[in-house]
């Protein structure tokens, strides 16, 4: 293994073929980073209520479009919708927002979760955007119709610990979520 990470840092050094770039975001706080579907344009989420979206290949002239959402809560993640309509921003307190890409505007807010105590929970689209996914500070997982905010699913683990459940991801292939906590879970959503 040794010989073969030496033997790439030195093609890498020799090729020099890559060029680092950066960026200076001048925001105190937290901030995320996402790209949409196509890999194009990159959105970033910064504290005071600020969403910036930039084109990759022009990302050095600053922002084309940026939206100011009023919200005071510090972001914890950052999603784009497989069709690239929409962003789902999750923060530090027990809302998650989804917001048009294109307009800016806050299309519905799903609040129906615990998070007392500010835990980083990361938000998830299924994969046909039809539904928005969270964990919550109580281990458990909430489920919503994306455009009408109904809450149409919790999930609770079956274990004794309760640890909040800071990430969940549906699989983009099929009808299956990813949630870790302390354990990593699987869950198959049924018609019940």
């Amino acid at each position: 293994f040794f010989f073969f990470f030496f033997f790439l840092l030195l093609f890498l050094y020799s090729n020099k073929s890559f060029e680092i770039k950066q960026g200076l975001l001048r925001r105190k706080g937290r901030s995320c980073v996402s790209y949409d579907p196509q890999g194009l344009i990159f959105a970033v989420a910064a504290s005071g209520g600020f969403l910036k979206l930039f084109d990759l290949r022009s990302y050095d002239r600053g922002p084309f479009s940026s939206f100011m959402l009023n919200t005071p809560a510090d972001w914890s993640g950052i999603k784009f919708s497989n069709d690239g309509k929409y962003i789902l921003l999750s923060t530090l307190t027990n809302c998650i927002l989804l917001v048009d890409s294109f307009t800016g505007d806050i299309k519905q807010k799903y609040q129906s979760f615990s998070n007392r105590s500010g835990v980083p929970l990361e938000a998830s689209f299924s994969p046909d955007a039809q539904f928005v996914l969270s964990g919550s500070e109580d281990g458990t997982i909430h489920v919503w119709n994306t455009l009408s905010g109904e809450e149409v699913k919790t999930w609770k683990h079956n274990s004794v610990e309760q640890s909040p459940v800071g990430v969940v991801q549906w699989n983009p292939k099929s009808m299956m979520v990813a949630s870790g906590d302390t354990s990593l879970s699987f869950w198959v959503p049924t018609e019940e």
